[in-house]
């Protein structure tokens, strides 16, 4: 449990100071877990709780004798996703697809910022048959990540972009799409003890009512494990995965693109994916 990790405490001092690898086994970072332990000597990497996480034990010295135990008690960051997508999109129309929050749970002063590297999504028809490629992109034309500049919930000009995607590829096997964001982007950076917010727009094609399957599921994957993976944040200055806590799946309504629903015609009626009606006269 604590390769990748080395301990380097000064007898002489109260710092207790731990190694991590800071890249592809090029640099390492110096992060302080404490600085005003009476003569450390040694730290070990281990779970010693038995949760899975591993924790970090101090030998100290000095006028007594101890171990101080430093217990991994969660995770680096947090994502909160909810789907606003409407039940239908006309053809080259526009709409929120989602608005997700991450949290960067690092301490002010003391951690690097973190930073959106990677947003996944999946592609399903309404049966939860993966799309292709080709048959996503026929369909959806752009989709865009704006952070929420302004915080006030609603996609605006005061919001910077993060990223544009006009071409989509898909997993064949499973519908799943990673959409990369540039490094270094200051509207996807987070700072320790911050949280941020962000939309992800989608535009229909020009003829995405010619298209089959035109109705679909889109969803933002679950995070299962302590790895970011779905939505992946990283350590801004070695780009290195932090930790995320578990969520699952958030997924669409059907959207049917192309399509006018929620309209209500002069008559009353509403306008729907519905491409005739039938009547009888009494």
């Amino acid at each position: 449990a604590g390769a990748g990790f080395v301990g380097g405490p000064r007898p002489a001092g109260g710092d207790a100071p731990l190694g991590r690898p800071g890249g592809p086994a090029t640099t390492w970072v110096r992060t302080f877990m404490e600085q005003s332990l009476a003569s450390p000597w040694d730290v070990v990497a281990g779970d010693f709780s038995g949760d899975g996480l591993c924790d970090l034990v101090v030998a100290a010295g000095g006028t007594a004798d101890r171990l101080a135990w430093y217990r991994d008690a969660g995770a680096q960051a947090g994502s909160l996703v909810q789907a606003w997508a409407p039940s239908s999109l006309p053809n080259s129309g526009e709409t929120v697809g989602f608005y997700f929050v991450l949290s960067h749970q690092g301490r002010a002063g003391w951690d690097a910022d973190a930073e959106l590297s990677v947003l996944s999504l999946v592609f399903t028809d309404t049966a939860g048959q993966p799309l292709t490629s080709a048959q996503a992109n026929a369909i959806v034309s752009d989709v865009w990540i704006w952070q929420d500049s302004d915080r006030d919930l609603t996609l605006t000009g005061a919001d910077a972009l993060v990223g544009h995607f006009p071409d989509l590829v898909l997993s064949s096997v499973s519908g799943w799409s990673d959409l990369w964001v540039a490094d270094g982007l200051a509207a996807a950076a987070i700072d320790p003890a911050v949280s941020w917010g962000y939309f992800v727009e989608l535009r229909a094609t020009a003829n995405a009512s010619t298209q089959l399957p035109n109705q679909i599921r889109i969803a933002v994957p679950g995070e299962e494990a302590r790895e970011c993976y779905a939505i992946l944040v990283e350590d801004r200055d070695h780009d290195l995965a932090l930790t995320c806590e578990p969520r699952g799946p958030v997924t669409t309504r059907a959207i049917a693109f192309g399509a006018w629903g929620g309209q209500l015609l002069a008559d009353g009626f509403e306008r729907g994916t519905t491409s005739a009606w039938s009547y009888a006269v009494p």
